[in-house]
C-alpha cells in the first residue's frame, strides 16, 4: 500500500498492465453516489483504461490505494 500525500506527486504501478504512473491530488476523481464522496476516488490508467481505486484515511487525511 502506498500513501498519497496531498500536494505531492506519487508513483504507483497499474495492477493490470504494469504501467508506472505519477499522480497528484488533482488527478483523483471522486466516486459519485457514496456517502462520503470526498473520502474515496479513482484514477484511470491511460495505458489500459483500468480503474485504480483510492481512499482517504479519516485519521491521517492521506490518500492510499484501496486493495
Amino acid at each position: 500500500m502506498k500513501v498519497l500525500k496531498e500536494g505531492k506527486e506519487i508513483k504507483i504501478t497499474c495492477v493490470t498492465c504494469g504501467a508506472k504512473l505519477a499522480i497528484t491530488q488533482t488527478d483523483i476523481k471522486p466516486f459519485f453516489g457514496e456517502t462520503y464522496v470526498s473520502d474515496s476516488g479513482y484514477v484511470v490508467c491511460p495505458s489500459c483504461n483500468n480503474t485504480i481505486e483510492l481512499e482517504r484515511s479519516v485519521w491521517t487525511n492521506k490518500w492510499f490505494v484501496r486493495k
